[in-house]
């Protein structure tokens, strides 16, 4: 009766060992979380730009719905029109206008909250939406697509199915290259968010 006791004890230990090691690798491959809006406020973007040198972007080789990185308000209107929602982007002091149509926020640099709008900080497009890069590269895409357009394609970890693909910038500020085009899959490897941002870095100082 020990033996048998200490056999299913021994089992026990395993199945729980075993659990929490599932959990945690599952925590890993888990995308990050996709932007909300709370009380008019936009959730700050979680996203850092991977950093494994710089790449080949730069504010004005890229764009998405002809929006580059500093364009201004007027530029944008110039494209998109009045956006369906103005809101401040949570805990910093940016804007966000959000355009319903093509289901894609895009935020303006700001040092204050009593101070003016600057240009364009980040652009980030949601599934569903028909808005494309400037290379052609949009919503439901397949990885081997991106691979094909873009030069110098990483992921965040080499060890697990990635869930995001980046391509950086090659301006160096605040310990990260910037621009930077992020990319967010599915376990299809199909895209479903794409991010183009400038990390929260004055865009005037951005090549």
């Amino acid at each position: 009766m020990k033996i048998q006791s200490g056999v299913l004890s021994f089992i026990a230990a395993c199945v729980i060992l075993s659990g929490c090691s599932s959990a945690k690798t599952s925590k890993v491959e888990q995308p990050p979380p996709v932007n909300s809006t709370t009380n008019g406020k936009v959730e700050e973007t979680k996203t850092k730009p991977i950093e494994r040198g710089p790449g080949p972007l730069t504010k004005e080789n890229t764009s998405i719905a002809g929006i580059h990185i500093g364009d201004t308000q007027e530029k944008v209107k110039s494209f998109l029109g009045e956006p369906s929602k103005v809101s401040q982007v949570h805990s910093t002091p940016e804007v966000e206008w959000f355009y319903e149509k093509e289901n894609m926020g895009v935020r303006f640099y700001r040092t204050g909250e009593k101070e003016p709008l600057g240009g364009v900080e980040s652009i980030i497009v949601h599934n569903p939406s028909t808005i494309k890069t400037n290379k052609n590269v949009g919503i439901g895409d397949s990885v081997d697509k991106l691979l094909q357009i873009y030069e110098k394609v990483e992921t965040e970890d080499d060890k697990n199915k990635p869930t995001s693909y980046w391509v950086t910038g090659s301006t160096y500020t605040e310990s990260v290259y910037h621009p930077f085009l992020m990319f967010r899959v599915d376990e299809k490897n199909v895209i479903q968010d794409i991010e183009f941002s400038n990390y929260l870095i004055n865009p005037d100082k951005t090549k």
